[in-house]
């Protein structure tokens, strides 16, 4: 079952391969290794240095080359498909010929649990499981370190019981984010509309973030991402919060 989820969600992700294989950092473009996906390449915009860093831990079943990664919103890890482990972006500016280790979080031990997003000064981590294999349809966790507990219950949120409702994560893979200040998550894309599934949701107060419609797509974009950027709060622009019924 497993190499068989694992050949799907590949296919399922090949529509945005490419701008998950290669990432960018600061000045450094990073992507793993063509033939050895023990391997990231992290190369300088200048192109003077082509740094080749050894993941020391790596498993081999997952050694073909080439892979999907992607970085965290807070751009201190790299996550790397099909493991649920991340590099540290502070370990790997420093890559030397010893190499770099991958790095877990308790959470990571299901198989069917993909992390997608890691807040490392909040501890907070956002993971998608897979609810149906035939449908590709996923509910999220968005947790503590430590702990196996969802912080988040309503639409699109696992609570492990039938009337879970899952959604389909498209060709963002990894497009689930968790906002710098830890107050706001996405579990797939950032969308504040009243029709939107998951949505964005306010972590503390466990709501939805909906703009009216009569602001036009575009301002409610605009003001979506400003809220989750932290340019303004939701009072200001003149959001609400809403408990959406499952």
């Amino acid at each position: 079952m497993f190499f068989y989820l694992v050949f799907l969600m590949s296919c399922s992700a090949s529509a945005d391969f490419e701008t998950n294989n290669v990432i960018r950092y600061g000045d450094f473009t990073m992507y793993m290794d063509r033939k050895d996906s023990s391997i990231i390449h992290i190369v300088n915009d200048d192109g003077e240095s082509d740094v080749a860093c050894r993941i020391n831990n790596w498993e081999s079943k997952h050694n073909s080359g080439g892979g999907i990664i992607s970085i965290t919103n807070d751009e201190k890890g790299i996550l790397i498909y099909p493991t649920n482990k991340y590099l540290s972006t502070a370990e790997l500016m420093q890559c030397d010929s010893e190499g770099v280790g991958l790095h877990k979080i308790p959470q990571s031990d299901d198989w069917r649990d993909t992390i997608v997003d890691i807040n490392f000064e909040k501890k907070l981590v956002l993971l998608v499981v897979l609810a149906d294999v035939r449908n590709l349809t996923f509910t999220s966790i968005l947790s503590s370190f430590d702990s196996n507990k969802n912080l988040l219950s309503g639409p699109g949120f696992f609570s492990g019981k039938k009337s879970d409702m899952p959604f389909d994560i498209g060709d963002s893979w990894y497009g689930g984010k968790i906002s710098l200040d830890g107050k706001y998550v996405s579990p797939i894309y950032l969308s504040c509309f009243v029709d939107s599934f998951p949505g964005l949701w306010d972590i503390r107060k466990n709501k939805r973030v909906v703009f009216d419609t009569s602001l036009g797509d575009d301002e409610i974009k605009d003001r979506c991402q400003k809220l989750f950027d932290g340019k303004a709060t939701l009072e200001e622009l003149g959001g609400k919060l809403i408990r959406p019924k499952k």
